[in-house]
């Protein structure tokens, strides 16, 4: 049996995400789930295995890879850095990620193919994604940017997204990985200067919704296709699967992360889902990855070891490159037009009585 863990009533939490007795409510609400919504509500309060803390982590995650799926399909780390001033004497290349270890949805990715009007939200006040240019940003900014993202407590508290708050708040430092090319030519779309969350200091952060792993993921090129030149700003897409007791049953396609964004569903066999979790659908519908059968195998593998989590991957030209795992997507809050399929996802999960 794996040693759990209990969570600290963790002073940075607002006083209901560490109420005793808001914990007892929500356990009692939560006592039969049924839809995936519930279920994820009830992992949250439940699962305290050491494991799930080593999933959240950015950093610590990487061995966890390594060992179950090889080195190979992980990113490169310029950098972990546990004080984010480490970032002004780095050496680096044109094009990288600056992540923090300890939540998602937050990002600032540098590369020559952002807008060339991008600039970086000030320090302080935003917990997201943003897209700039090298001479775009200095490594003050990114420093400032760093320290503020150390500052936070990332999933509310041990009420909610627990695991996070006991990890350690280091900064990540990848590679940015390209974009695949596409079959045919796309319409360039002007990119979103970034995408942020405003995190007043006093406040935690909530889940902001998907992040991008300093590896982010590409437009498969179908077999037989002729490539393109990448449209846009050259982020790939992201794929996630959501694997239920070690074997995929869904996956969820984004594209566009910084400006036109789509997002499409698909089953194990990638038939096109009739659902919506919030933006439109791709137009045309994306197309099956080459390497669809290794995505699979990889993202089982990761979760042979748990009843439930969703394994974020890329999909480049010449490899599959691991994103992040994920056991709280949305924070228990996914939305789904229709609300069958939360039902339909939920089918899938059995969860246990008591997680060992």
């Amino acid at each position: 049996m794996s040693p759990r863990i209990h969570p600290a009533r963790d002073p940075r939490a607002k006083p209901r995400e560490r109420s005793r007795l808001v914990r007892l409510v929500r356990l009692w609400r939560t006592r039969r789930p049924t839809t995936f919504r519930e279920k994820v509500r009830y992992k949250m309060l439940r699962d305290h295995r050491p494991l799930i803390v080593t999933f959240a982590d950015k950093a610590a995650v990487r061995d966890h890879v390594a060992e179950r799926v090889g080195a190979h399909v992980l990113p490169e780390a310029y950098a972990v850095l546990d004080d984010p001033s480490g970032l002004l004497d780095l050496e680096l290349p044109a094009s990288y990620v600056v992540k923090p270890t300890h939540g998602s949805g937050a990002c600032v990715v540098v590369s020559p193919a952002a807008p060339a009007d991008a600039v970086l939200p000030p320090a302080g006040t935003w917990w997201g994604y943003s897209h700039v240019r090298p001479d775009a940003v200095t490594r003050d900014e990114l420093a400032a940017t760093a320290r503020f993202w150390s500052s936070k407590l990332y999933g509310q508290g041990p009420n909610r997204e627990w695991a996070y708050g006991l990890v350690p708040p280091r900064v990540i430092v990848e590679e940015k990985l390209g974009a695949a090319p596409a079959l045919q030519p796309t319409a360039s779309v002007a990119s979103t200067l970034q995408t942020a969350a405003p995190a007043p200091d006093d406040t935690p952060v909530a889940h902001g919704g998907p992040a991008i792993p300093a590896a982010t993921d590409d437009t498969p090129v179908p077999q037989g296709g002729t490539p393109t030149a990448p449209p846009g700003d050259g982020i790939p897409d992201d794929y996630k699967l959501f694997v239920f007791h070690g074997r995929c049953r869904f996956i969820q396609v984004d594209a566009g992360r910084f400006g036109g964004r789509t997002q499409d569903f698909f089953d194990a066999e990638w038939n096109h889902l009739p659902m919506s979790g919030g933006p439109a659908w791709a137009d045309p519908e994306p197309p099956r990855p080459a390497r669809f059968d290794e995505m699979i195998s990889i993202a089982e593998r990761l979760g042979q070891d748990t009843d439930f989590v969703r394994v974020d991957l890329y999909h480049l030209p010449d490899r599959v490159v691991f994103g992040e795992l994920t056991s709280y997507p949305a924070g228990g809050d996914s939305p789904f037009d229709p609300e069958s399929f939360d039902l339909e996802f939920g089918r899938h999960w059995t969860v246990p009585r008591r997680y060992r």
